[in-house]
């Protein structure tokens, strides 16, 4: 029996710029100011869907896959498909297309088989 999961991928940002409890240049722990709050989580859209639906642990990352200067979303998952949404143009908050399948040079799907 085929089971369907929903794990949308979910983008949280941060109002501080660095990471919560990052290391320093020396090892040194690196405290959050004591202002800093995650904002409110986003659903992303791929097209008019939601990224990562009926994945198994859908784990986004952004980088520029088409070489506009623009940060677009790069999806894998457990079972090791990768997708990409290339992101839209315009001004306001971040658009994206819908997600298409990562390709190799030749072509073929990138498929990293995990299981």
């Amino acid at each position: 029996m085929a089971r369907r999961l929903w794990l949308p991928a979910f983008l949280v940002s941060v109002t501080w710029s660095g990471v919560m409890g990052a290391q320093g240049a020396a090892g040194t722990p690196r405290p959050a100011p004591p202002d800093a709050r995650f904002a409110a989580p986003v659903l992303l859209l791929a097209g008019d869907k939601p990224m990562g639906v009926s994945r198994l642990y859908p784990s986004p990352v952004l980088h520029d896959m088409n070489g506009d200067g623009r940060a677009d979303v790069v999806l894998g998952d457990l079972p090791g498909r990768l997708t990409v949404s290339v992101r839209l143009d315009g001004d306001g908050p971040a658009r994206f297309g819908p997600e298409e399948p990562l390709l190799a040079r030749d072509g073929a799907q990138l498929d990293f088989q995990n299981w």
